[in-house]
């Protein structure tokens, strides 16, 4: 359709070879394992779709739904913090999804001078506002560029920003060392263009959108554990890993967890014999192998949660999170991961369920023993 006179051109282009990223039909997802009797599970089924009010088939059901190829011609794109990633019109309208990841902001409050713009040929777009923070660079950037790689010609380069040493959007943000090796991991270097920060325009700009205005529904799809697939097959199996674990909350997984609940957490996981783990303590490949042998985990809601797409099937999670309606992040996504590749989820509101140290050593024994 035209979105302006004289502007860009959107068209949205069958997946094709993304054959698994279509759902002509409803598909079950995996069963979600209440974490005791009688839990309320609906506001999970809010948080995936505030508008949908049969909240038992968002929880049971994979909604039908496409993952289509854009194409826009003559489009231009911004790179800068906060606003990486949006796509605009020559008249500075908003067109691209990654709003969804940006501060409330408008554009009036940053300069742009289309004049200014740099222009390229043929790029592939995946990364968005929050790109720099773990989930996002492999969950959306990282999958989606491999799936760019694999399925576009090779005359179309991805687009990825340079490496931001200094970056306020992110509180905690991938290291350069991380940034470098996952590209080289994912055999991306190739087809990579970086770019500064600026202006651009591109004579044709590619997207993979889910037919969705949630821009998380993107982990509905099994294309989108693709590139997980591929750095995993050469991973080593480590002897000296857990199986069973806690994923201690630390200032990088963005916890909010107060010292109180923090100590029920060390207390019961002792009593236990779970191993807490810090992953801040590990390198990358350790954690892929953590969470590829990994049989149950108990974790805080946190980027590194993403590394589902590690886990073998019927590995379970108990997911410690809190699903408060008047915030602006999602939650809901590694339910959506856990769901769709066979892994066992299921979840504590640490804002409504009463959690003594009793309680989560009895919710711990009767999800293990299940």
């Amino acid at each position: 359709m035209n979105i302006k006179e004289n502007c860009s051109i959107f068209t949205f282009r069958p997946p094709g070879v993304l054959k698994s990223s279509v759902n002509h039909s409803k598909r079950l997802r995996h069963p979600l394992i209440p974490a005791y009797e009688r839990q309320n599970l609906n506001d999970l089924g809010f948080e995936i779709d505030p508008h949908n009010n049969n909240l038992n088939d968002i929880l049971t059901y994979i909604p039908e739904g496409n993952l289509f190829l854009s194409i826009l011609e003559n489009a231009y794109f911004i790179i800068q913090e906060g606003f990486d990633g949006v796509v605009i019109t020559n008249d500075l309208q908003l067109i691209d999804e990654t709003l969804h990841f940006c501060k409330n902001q408008s554009l009036d409050q940053i300069k742009i001078d289309l004049n200014d713009a740099q222009l390229l040929e043929e790029i592939f777009l995946a990364f968005d506002p929050k790109w720099m923070q773990y989930d996002h660079w492999m969950g959306y950037c990282l999958s989606k560029s491999y799936l760019a790689n694999l399925y576009t010609p090779t005359t179309m380069k991805i687009a990825i920003p340079e490496y931001r040493n200094n970056n306020i959007f992110i509180g905690n943000s991938i290291s350069r060392e991380l940034y470098d090796n996952t590209l080289e991991k994912a055999k991306l270097n190739s087809r990579t263009i970086f770019l500064k920060d600026g202006i651009y325009k591109a004579k044709k700009l590619a997207l993979f959108h889910p037919n969705s205005h949630y821009p998380y529904d993107y982990f509905n799809f099994h294309d989108t554990r693709r590139i997980f697939n591929f750095i995993n097959k050469n991973s080593q199996y480590k002897n000296d890993l857990p199986t069973n674990f806690l994923i201690a909350t630390n200032q990088k997984n963005q916890s909010c967890f107060s010292d109180h609940f923090q100590s029920i957490l060390t207390q019961t996981c002792n009593e236990l014999n779970l191993p807490i783990i810090h992953l801040e303590n590990m390198d990358w490949e350790s954690q892929i192998a953590l969470f590829s042998q990994a049989e149950f985990i108990i974790a805080p809601h946190c980027p590194e949660l993403i590394n589902l797409y590690f886990c073998q099937k019927d590995t379970t999670l108990l997911e410690l999170t809190s699903f408060n309606k008047n915030k602006s992040s999602i939650s809901c996504w590694p339910f959506l991961i856990a769901s769709t590749n066979n892994i066992n989820y299921c979840f504590i509101d640490m804002l409504k369920d009463n959690i003594n140290i009793e309680f989560l050593k009895k919710t711990v024994r009767n999800i293990r023993a299940l």
